[in-house]
């Protein structure tokens, strides 16, 4: 069965592959069972990452099910779009962090590779890519007290745990500081001798063993603890309007955040505090693969609805303050997103107008 869906994927890569080349963005009408095929092969011929935007998040986790069949030479990743109700105070889910950022590092890492994702995950306001730039950088050799990076990391929202086993963690044995970057794919163990950082090694979740050595590391804050959230937190909490208890607790993690501390549900304030979205991962050089535009523009619009409808009776139920922002763009930004990027296929159905 995998040579022949490897042939077939071959056959449309030869016959499609010049269009994954172009700058000019393509409409293809083609039948719903040859999509999941037509979009392994367009990603093939890329030279670069392959974003697949479908209408909702059933519709995206099916695509990439079936894609994994015929791009099992791909890496393949789900943007997951939020994973809690809207406008629920609730604590991050660690599995669908860590789908997030594996998604987002693929979108950047401008190597071959699948990400496939829903409108509604795409248009969903989170921290942009400059977080990295705002963070701390530890390299071997350099002066630095464990005591001070402890410090420095919780400042940045880090959680100090027993083991550092999820992004945003540390953990700290006397001369030894394990801390798994936010963002990242793995921990690492930070060793000093004094002052010294004296080794950076990757570890191994499984059996925190160390796996190898590396010279320097970013550690960058969470996207709730940046200084332009932060700034973010202390307008917001000047304009939202407090009744009820739950709205009360909300209004307390956001006095947390203005003040530089940590708030245990930093997913939450994402959206809330951040204005950018997915698509500034998207470098200019990405192929774009749009299933059926139609059915996200309404997918989107349904969601915004049901975002709208649920913010209402939160607030009359005094569950979460007046005035919370929006979490995410409209079909309307999303398609100018869009047409900006020329690298582009629209898929359609077969035969439609």
């Amino acid at each position: 069965m995998a040579s022949q869906l490897a042939g077939v994927r071959k056959a449309v890569e030869r016959d499609l592959g010049g269009l994954a080349r172009g700058r000019a963005p393509v409409e293809l009408g083609v039948p719903e069972q040859a999509k999941p095929v037509t979009i392994a092969g367009l990603a093939a011929g890329h030279a670069g990452p392959t974003l697949v935007l479908a209408a909702g998040p059933g519709r995206a986790s099916l695509l990439a099910e079936e894609l994994a069949l015929y791009a099992d030479d791909l890496p393949l990743a789900q943007l997951p779009a939020g994973e809690r109700l809207p406008y629920e105070l609730a604590e991050d889910d660690p599995a669908a962090v860590a789908e997030r950022d594996r998604a987002l590092r693929l979108l950047r890492g401008g190597e071959r590779a699948l990400v496939v994702a829903s409108w509604a995950a795409m248009a969903e306001f989170r921290a942009g890519p400059e977080v990295e730039a705002a963070g701390t950088e530890v390299r071997v050799g350099g002066t630095l007290a464990p005591e001070a990076l402890q410090r420095t990391l919780e400042g940045a929202g880090y959680r100090l745990e027993a083991l550092a086993e999820e992004p945003g963690s540390a953990a700290r044995r006397g001369g030894i500081l394990d801390v798994f970057p936010a963002g990242a794919e793995e921990p690492l163990r930070i060793e000093f001798f004094g002052d010294e950082v004296e080794s950076i090694r990757r570890i191994d979740l499984e059996t925190q063993r160390s796996i190898g050595r590396v010279e320097s590391v970013a550690l960058p804050p969470l996207a709730s603890h940046t200084i332009e959230a932060q700034a973010g937190a202390r307008e917001l909490r000047d304009a939202i309007t407090v009744e009820g208890e739950g709205a009360e607790a909300i209004a307390q993690e956001l006095e947390l955040l203005a003040g530089g501390e940590r708030s245990r549900f930093p997913g939450y304030f994402e959206p809330l505090l951040n204005r950018a979205t997915a698509f500034d991962y998207v470098e200019p050089d990405t192929l774009v693969v749009v299933d059926e535009r139609d059915d996200g523009v309404e997918a989107l619009a349904l969601h915004i609805r049901h975002q709208e409808e649920a913010q209402g009776a939160l607030e009359r139920r005094g569950e979460i303050p007046e005035g919370l922002p929006s979490l995410g763009l409209g079909p309307e930004g999303v398609g100018r997103l869009l047409d900006w990027h020329e690298r582009r296929v629209e898929l359609g159905r077969f035969g439609a107008e």
